[in-house]
Order: structure tokens, then sequence, then C-alpha cells
């Protein structure tokens, strides 16, 4: 039988007989731990929570003793914590100067002189001067006009422009502008409203972190280090719904639409926000200007189409045999063979705003200029992914100044008149809305005009300063690249690349990058989606 089975007979004894009576101590309760004991258990417990907090607490304190800041983004919205903008320092002369956190390059005296004459200037990344710097945006060609036609007042122009600021981030920093005793206050918003999400759609919580400066570290250290891993290509900001980027690319790959009331949001909520810039510059004595919007309608396509909602797959199927056939004449330069061809596909479906862009090239090379301005502005207003403001927020801006009684700068028509057959194009902007340094010197003379400084063109020469600073058309390639890899559009960032590839050759080596897209994932040439 050996032990399995003595094993099994003892369990069976056990099981019947019954357990011993507990002795009268045993029965009563135990008593409690002293109060010490628990404390000290407790302690012990939440030591390491403490002492995280307390880390936390140090470093929160280190840094703001530090002056550290940055400006965040995170819960979708690329801006949390566009204000305070500027922090206090001390000029190489002594003076006591304010000074921009994120920008170094952009500083002012901190007291205003009996003789200043300043001027802030509100914006988006077309403002900034993105991909180039505050220092070659219109801000700089602006000063210096100024300057010269003012030698008797320190001219001050400062760019308070950022990345990815809609009108509502500009709504915040105006707030701290008017601390500054300002002369002038331009304005130059909108493009960003239309890819940028909503600021409503923000978590409070979120709102709340970005604030701590040992958050703000953590993201900058992130991103710092992924510049590091991946060079000029930062192919996180694609994927990222706290960019632009991660906006367009959702749009142009259908995951993501634009419906009519989603523009009457946006059309209203700029609206707003204009109306309360121009208010809060008025309310200290500003003279406000606020800028017209202008952008590259003539070379560069619409982001993405969509085709009318109750279109049947047969016509939409129609509709694509005729587009790519309209593609075929005009590689053959047969203009008015393709507009024949768009013409019949316009009858089948003239919503996509890839056929109006395709019929404004095929207007230009037959030489009717007109008709092709008012193609592209259709192809624009019917984006599927803005890549700019449409033309109702011109309307919106010439209502609310007219309304509010300040001033209004023509820009577009000012570049339309410096333009080629007045179709601005590449020779102002380098994409769909960031200016050139040729662009932004043309915005700069518009401005200048305006402000009484007209006919002075002791500036600097555009390009010259392109010519001296070789980096910024390595900046351009890159941003390139970025754009198309968001779009969909593989073949162009491969060509960007090749391109910037002669001048600078470890771009090429980004190529694999691309086609790592281009496998992942695909986007109809056309961008047909239902």
């Amino acid at each position: 039988m050996g032990l399995f089975a003595s094993g099994r007979s003892r369990s069976r004894k056990a099981d019947t007989e019954a357990p011993p009576s507990p002795s009268p101590a045993a029965q009563r309760p135990l008593p409690p731990p002293p109060k010490s004991s628990r404390m000290r258990r407790l302690l012990r417990a939440g030591l390491p929570l403490f002492v995280s907090l307390a880390m936390v607490a140090a470093l929160e304190v280190g840094l703001r003793l530090a002056g550290f800041e940055a400006h965040v983004g995170g819960g979708g919205d690329p801006l949390l914590n566009p204000e305070p903008l500027f922090h206090p320092v001390t000029g190489a002369d002594g003076v006591p100067m304010l000074q921009r956190n994120d920008a170094p390059v952009v500083a002012f005296r901190r007291d205003k002189p009996a003789n200043g004459f300043r001027v802030f200037v509100v914006g988006d990344s077309s403002a900034l001067g993105f991909p180039f710097g505050p220092e070659f945006a219109f801000s700089r060609f602006l000063q210096e006009r100024l300057a010269a036609a003012m030698p008797e007042r320190t001219v001050e122009v400062v760019n308070c422009a950022m990345n990815g600021s809609a009108s509502w981030h500009a709504r915040k920093i105006v707030d701290e502008i008017v601390q500054y005793k300002p002369d002038v206050l331009i304005v130059y918003v909108g493009h960003s409203d239309w890819i940028t999400p909503a600021p409503e759609t923000i978590s409070p919580v979120i709102r709340a972190v970005s604030q701590l400066r040992f958050y703000q570290l953590a993201v900058v250290a992130g991103q710092s280090w992924q510049r590091w891993r991946q060079g000029p290509l930062d192919v996180q900001r694609i994927n990222s719904r706290a960019e632009p980027y991660g906006q367009a690319r959702d749009r142009a790959r259908g995951t993501q639409t634009l419906t009519e009331r989603d523009r009457e949001s946006v059309t209203a909520r700029f609206t707003d926000n204009l109306r309360a810039i121009i208010a809060a510059g008025q309310a200290v004595g500003a003279r406000v200007v606020v800028s017209g919007l202008v952008q590259n309608l003539s070379d560069f396509p619409p982001g993405a189409s969509r085709h009318r909602p109750d279109l049947s797959a047969a016509d939409r199927q129609r509709w694509r045999e005729a587009i790519d056939h309209a593609d075929v004449r005009m590689r053959a330069q047969d203009w008015q063979g393709a507009l024949a061809a768009l013409q019949a596909a316009e009858q089948i479906d003239a919503h996509p705003a890839i056929l109006h862009y395709l019929r404004g090239r095929c207007l230009q090379a037959l030489g009717d200029y007109t008709g092709a301005a008012a193609a592209y502005q259709r192809a624009s207003d019917l984006d599927g992914a803005p890549l700019g403001a449409p033309s109702q927020f011109d309307s919106v801006i010439r209502g609310v100044v007219e309304q509010t009684g300040v001033e209004f700068v023509d820009v577009r028509t000012a570049l339309v008149d410096a333009s080629p057959n007045g179709l601005v194009g590449h020779e102002f902007f380098f994409d769909y809305v960031h200016p050139s340094i040729a662009g932004h010197a043309a915005i700069g003379r518009a401005l200048a005009a305006a402000l009484g400084a007209a006919g002075n063109d002791d500036v600097s020469d555009p390009a010259a300063l392109a010519a001296a600073h070789p980096e910024l058309q390595r900046k351009v390639y890159a941003a390139n690249v970025l754009l198309y890899l968001a779009l969909g559009w593989y073949d162009r960032a491969i060509d960007e690349l090749n391109e910037g590839g002669k001048q600078f050759p470890d771009l090429l080596g980004f190529r694999e990058i691309v086609e790592r897209f281009r496998a992942r994932e695909s986007v109809r040439d056309w961008d047909d989606f239902p």
C-alpha cells in the first residue's frame, strides 16, 4: 500500500474526528495593535508616495526659480499654455528687457522710451515665419521700414505669433500684450482655425497640468529626443492629434470630414475671437490693424476632395474616368481636351476640389488668368482638408473691421498685384500658406505702407538673406516632406528629398521613412473618398 495508502487513511480519520474545543483564552478577541504601530505601518506604506511627491514638488520649485517655462501641446491642442510669452531679462548693455520664452531673438525694452513706437504682431505660423523663425518674418521687414521712416522714434516691432496658434490662442496672447503699452496691434490670424482642434474639446485637467513646469520639461525632453533620433523629419508630428499635421492626415485619408455645421462653427468662433482681440487692443488705445489673409492658390493643390453624399458608385467611377482622361490630356498639353474632360466630370459631380484646381491649371496655360484665379479659389473653398482659410474668412474679416472701425490692410491684393499674371504662387510661398523670404518681404511692404512708411526700400534684400543662410532651404525641404507625408503624397515627398539631397545629401537617407509610410497605408491619387 505504501505511503499513498497510509496518507489517505489518515485523512479519512481526521475528517471523522471532531475538532478540539478552543480554550477560553483563545475565544477572547485579540487586542488591537497599538496606535503607534498602525501609524508606523501607514508611514511605511505611504513613504514612497510621499518621497515621490516631495521630489516632484522640489523639481517644480527649482524649475520655477530657474525661470524655466515652455509652451507645449497635448490632448489635441498644439498650444495648451501660450501665455506668458515674455519674461524679464537684462540686455547686453544692462537695459532691462522682456524676451520671448521660446524665441530669444525676440525682445523689447521693459520700460517704453518716451519716443518709443511699439508694434505687436499676433497670428499663426505664417506670421511667425515658419519654418525660418521670427528673424526672417514680415515683422523684420516691417521693423526696418518703420525705423527708416521714423528716425526720431525708437521703433520696436515685436513678433508674438506662434506655430499652431488659432484665433483663440491669439486672443490669450493679446491679453498679455496690452500690458506692454502697444501703439499698434497687427492681427494676421485665421488659417490655423481650419486645421487646429476646437478648444472646447480639450480636457480642463490637461490644461491645468500643462501649467506645471515639470510636465513642460518632460514634453520638451521628449521632443528633443525625437528630433535627435529622426533628424529634421519629426514624423511623430504627423500622428499627433495635438498637431495640425495630424488633423490634415485624418482629413486627407477620409477618416474625418468637415461638415457644413463644422464650417459654420469654425467661422462663428473665429468671428467672436477676432472681435475680442480688437476690443482688447482698443481698450488700451492701440491702433488695431487687421490684415487680410493670403495663400498659395495656384501652385499648391487642395489637400483632399469629397464627392457629394448621394453620388452612386457607378457615377463615381464615371467621374474618376473623366478625371483620369483630363490628366492624360494635361500631360500632353492638350488644354482644350483636358477642359472638355473636366467639364464632363463636373456634370457628374462638381463638388470635388481637385476638379476645380485642374481646371485652373488648364485656364492658366491658355492665358485665361481671371478664370484660373476663380477656379483656384473655388478649389480652396471646397478643400476637404483645408490648407488655409476659405474666401468666406475674408468676408468675415472685412465685416468685423467695418463694424469695429479698425483698419484693414488688403495684403492679398498687394501680393496679387505683385505676382505674375495676378496668380499668387511659389514666388511668395514655399507651400500652401507659409511665405517664403520674398513673401514675408512683400507682406512687410504692404503693412508698412498702411502705417505710413510707403516707398522706403532701405530694407534687407530677400534673395541676399536666403543666400547668406542656406540652412533656411533645408528647413523648407523638411517642412514640405512632413506635409506631403501627412497628405499621403509619397511621390512628391520622394521628389522633394531627391531635390533637397542635391544640396544636403543627408536628406536622401530619409527616403526610407517615406517608403515605410507608403507601405503601411495608401491614399488614392485624387483623394477620391465617398
